[in-house]
């Protein structure tokens, strides 16, 4: 199974697994990461120094927005956007899929990104990042806060994303994610 976005996942090394008789499996060379939100902006501005540095150490990453007028603020950080609603119509889930980003308030409205996300969850170790205000209230434990400092590098590249995206906030070095995974049941 692939994401259908360009990029991601697309290129495949074959690897012999130990373990398991028989040939090799393929699997993508460089390891996706997918970002779901309702706007550019707002993933540049909550999340674009952690996508900046992440693509940087040899990510492939896709965002999927409802509103993605102007690619350059993620063309900057080093990514492109994907309209969300044809990416869920046809999303199928790479196993290889280790990191997603959501937007909490659009994780709690939308089920069918819940869905996703607990279909990766299964899937194998994943790990699910959300930022907003608040956790969902279907969240079934506690929250773990992930406080990401990001590099020199992505604060400049962020403020400029910031810039291109017409967004007036002030840039701060840290940013805030909540973190679940399989033991935090979403």
């Amino acid at each position: 199974m692939a994401v259908p976005c360009p990029g991601i996942g697309n290129a495949e090394i074959p690897v012999h697994d130990r373990d398991e008789p028989g040939p090799p499996t393929l699997r993508p060379l460089r390891e996706p990461l997918l970002v779901i939100a309702p706007s550019t902006a707002e993933v540049v501005q909550h999340a674009g120094g952690w996508l900046f540095d992440q693509v940087m150490a040899g990510r492939d990453a896709a965002v999927l927005a409802t509103v993605h007028a102007d690619p350059t603020p993620l063309r900057i950080l080093g990514t492109r956007a994907y309209d969300l609603e044809t990416a869920l119509a046809n999303l199928h889930p790479d196993p290889s899929l280790r990191d997603i980003v959501v937007q909490a308030d659009l994780y709690a409205a939308d089920a069918r990104i819940r869905q996703i996300a607990r279909q990766i969850l299964d899937a194998g170790p994943t790990e699910i990042l959300l930022w907003s205000a608040n956790w969902p209230q279907d969240h079934g434990g506690p929250a773990n806060v992930v406080t990401y400092r990001m590099s020199t590098a992505a604060l400049a590249f962020k403020t400029h994303a910031l810039a291109a995206a017409t967004s007036p906030d002030p840039v701060n070095r840290a940013e805030v994610f909540w973190k679940a995974n399989r033991e935090s049941a979403i």
